[in-house]
């Protein structure tokens, strides 16, 4: 709520997603004292998310640009070659790696145990992402501030 009372510009990521699939199965489906993995204590906050605090988390975007910086902010990253209006949300919002696909382009991986850090890969394209000349991003913090010469990851 403190987010959305004082009008921060913010990104969704898994947590914001976590929360509303929390919300939805523990209101819509039942969950509470089911099985479900969202029935447990730790997700039991989001019952008291109000319609205003849902809205904002499901309207949040997956990208903002800061155009006079020529700087994107993401989540967790962004796959090279991808145009912006074709990067799976998915992607964004829980990636740390990639891997080489098959005919030369990539994959996303959540896990920093495959591939390398998509982070180390990523360059400006004017043709697939005008306008951009880094992007910075969260999500890794094993990882630490991760300083590369196009992208800066913040998460500690």
């Amino acid at each position: 709520a403190y987010a959305r009372k004082s009008g921060f510009a913010c990104v969704r990521g898994n947590h914001d997603d976590a929360a509303l699939f929390a919300h939805e199965a523990r209101t819509e489906a039942g969950a509470r004292g089911s099985d479900s993995k969202y029935s447990e204590l730790k997700y039991a906050w989001v019952d008291a998310l109000g319609e205003a605090d849902l809205a904002f988390l499901r309207e949040l975007p997956h990208t903002l640009r800061l155009e006079r910086e020529e700087v994107l902010v993401v989540h967790a990253g962004v796959v090279p070659g991808v145009p912006l209006a074709e990067q799976r949300a998915e992607d964004m919002t829980t990636m740390r790696n990639l891997v080489r696909a098959d005919g030369g382009g990539w994959w996303a991986a959540a896990s920093a145990s495959a591939g390398v850090a998509w982070a180390e890969e990523w360059r400006p394209e004017p043709t697939v992402v005008a306008g951009v000349r880094h992007v910075v991003f969260g999500h890794d913090a094993k990882r630490r501030l991760q300083r590369h010469e196009h992208a800066t990851g913040l998460d500690t």
